[in-house]
């Protein structure tokens, strides 16, 4: 099978699967970058390390290990298992610097309301009360209203979405007001599901706007928000794995972790 045929066929592999649009063309663009680094020879694992040794060395650890997970879904894609490259270990290094604060998001959530953005409102809201991907907006759908939750199938599972009493109130308002009848609630300009990127860039304009480090409002801020909010509330690691739908425990481990101002404060608080 020649490159272009083998690249091509890997494309429609990836699209036949549960995979958002911009997860199919990180792995697909691994697998070009690869494949062009071999030029069209067999992979040897020495190559494949040396590829991620000279092309990846200026990215961060976690960048890192993205890039190897979709060159080792390639490269098993291929029947070459033994070639697959381990994961970069982190110890002891994840961190939740860069997700917003309570304070931040009501700030977020109130300059969205008092500027009539009721769609990015709502949106904001759901994040943070629901803990979903962007990806995952379109299941929130006027007939799932009724249900009060929903299953959804994303990475590989099945979970369960749960709609809050104030929520459904809110959302039932807003398709009220704007005519919408049936199917999905949040919708793009081409009356399609709303994209992460229309999403990501509305999001920017409101944290300006509320005054918002804008490096913190980004659409998984919100995911991450909610985790931490449910740990400090709850302390229920494996419901929370449940609920966010990560296939282990040690994922959700992170949101036991504190911020760099938290272990401050903490340390400021000590008698001695």
């Amino acid at each position: 099978m020649t490159q272009k045929r083998r690249l091509r066929k890997y494309r429609e592999y990836l699209e036949a699967q549960s995979l958002s649009p911009l997860t199919v063309e990180m792995y697909y663009r691994e697998a070009f970058c690869l494949e062009t680094y071999l030029k069209g020879g067999k992979p040897k694992k020495k190559q494949v390390q040396q590829f991620i040794s000279e092309i990846r060395q200026d990215h961060k650890i976690s960048t890192v290990n993205g890039y190897i997970v979709a060159i080792n879904r390639y490269l098993k894609w291929m029947n070459m298992n033994e070639y697959c490259v381990k994961t970069k270990r982190v110890q002891g290094n994840w961190n939740l610097e860069n997700v917003i604060s309570i304070e931040e998001y009501n700030r977020l959530i109130k300059y969205a309301k008092e500027n009539k953005k009721d769609k990015y409102y709502l949106i904001i809201r759901i994040l943070g009360k629901t803990g979903i991907r962007i990806g995952e907006l379109r299941y929130i759908t006027v007939e799932a209203l009724e249900q009060q939750s929903m299953m959804i199938y994303g990475k590989g599972k099945y979970r369960s979405i749960y709609l809050t009493d104030d929520l459904i109130s809110e959302m039932r308002e807003y398709c009220k007001m704007n005519n919408i009848q049936s199917g999905c609630i949040f919708l793009g300009n081409k009356n399609t599901p709303i994209s992460r990127s229309a999403v990501w860039q509305m999001l920017q304009k409101i944290a300006n706007g509320a005054g918002v480090p804008r490096r913190k409002v980004h659409p998984h801020s919100f995911r991450h928000l909610f985790a931490k909010t449910y740990m400090e509330h709850h302390g229920n690691i494996s419901e929370l794995a449940d609920i966010l739908g990560h296939s282990g425990l040690e994922i959700t481990r992170i949101y036991l972790t504190t911020t760099r101002e938290e272990k401050l404060r903490r340390i400021n608080e000590l008698p001695l």
